[in-house]
Formats: structure tokens, C-alpha cells, sequence
């Protein structure tokens, strides 16, 4: 098994890199993380960004009503409920760390309605299957429960 390695490469000279306040909240933000995490949350400040930028809204500006809207937005647009949770979980985790570095006075995101999402919508195997899926040799090992080790 491989694995991918993902991590941000600029090919402009360092001197002539400006960002903005929120660029530099998602730069600070996105440091922490790497492989497969760091490209989804990646995708999904794009996202929240783009649909700032449609609204000639100032990301650090938002408020809860906006990210409630942003919400909306993706409700409207069909997205699967475990979809949207992970945008605004990430939305969220943004914000937070938004808040903690003073980029902003509150997270606008912290009470956000997230979507319920059923235990079925989930990807992977539940306890139950998990179980069963594993082999004899394995069967020492007990498997966490996907609720246990997963948020959203």
C-alpha cells in the first residue's frame, strides 16, 4: 500500500507572496494537517471562499446568518448531508482557529445548524460489520467503533 503525501508548494518568490487576513487564517489553519485531510479541508475552504467571494462577502467577516446561508446554499444545491456537515465542521474548525490567532472577535461558525446525518450515511463499516469483516487472525483485536473514533 502507498501513500500520498500532499503539501503546499508556492512557486512564487516569498517576497512577492501577499495574502490577505483570511489567506493567511487558511494558510495557519491548513498548517497542522497533511495527506488525505489536508487536501478535503483544503477543498472545502475553497469552497466556503468561493462562495464568500459570489456574495461579495469578506470571509473573517461572515456571520453565523452567513454561514447559515452558506448552509443553505449547499442544501439547495442536492449535497449529501454528510457533505455538508464536513464543510462546516471545517468551517468551524477555520473560525476557531481564526478566533484563537485574534484574526477575528468570535467563531461566527461554533452554532451553526449542522444536518443530521444518519449512522447509514456514514462511509466505512459499522461495529457490527467491522467485526464480522475480520479476519481469524485479527480476532484478538477489537475494532473501535466507527461513532467512537469519527466526529460529525
Amino acid at each position: 500500500m502507498t501513500t500520498q503525501s500532499s503539501t503546499a508548494v508556492l512557486d512564487v518568490p516569498i517576497e512577492s507572496f501577499v495574502a490577505d487576513e483570511a489567506e493567511l487564517a487558511a494558510i495557519a489553519f491548513l498548517a497542522r494537517y497533511s495527506g488525505r485531510t489536508l487536501d478535503a479541508y483544503r477543498h472545502d475552504l475553497r469552497n466556503l471562499f468561493q462562495w464568500a467571494a459570489d456574495h461579495s462577502l469578506a470571509v473573517l467577516e461572515a456571520t453565523r446568518t452567513h454561514l447559515e446561508m452558506y448552509r443553505s446554499s449547499m442544501e439547495e444545491r442536492g449535497l449529501a448531508a454528510s457533505t455538508i456537515d464536513r464543510r462546516l465542521s471545517t468551517a468551524c474548525g477555520f473560525y476557531r482557529f481564526a478566533h484563537i490567532d485574534g484574526r477575528i472577535g468570535s467563531n461566527p461558525a461554533q452554532y451553526v445548524r449542522r444536518p443530521q446525518v444518519h449512522p447509514s450515511d456514514r462511509r466505512g463499516l459499522d461495529p457490527v460489520n467491522s467485526a464480522a469483516s475480520s479476519s481469524p487472525r485479527n480476532a484478538s483485536i477489537t475494532p473501535t467503533p466507527h461513532w467512537l473514533c469519527c466526529s460529525g
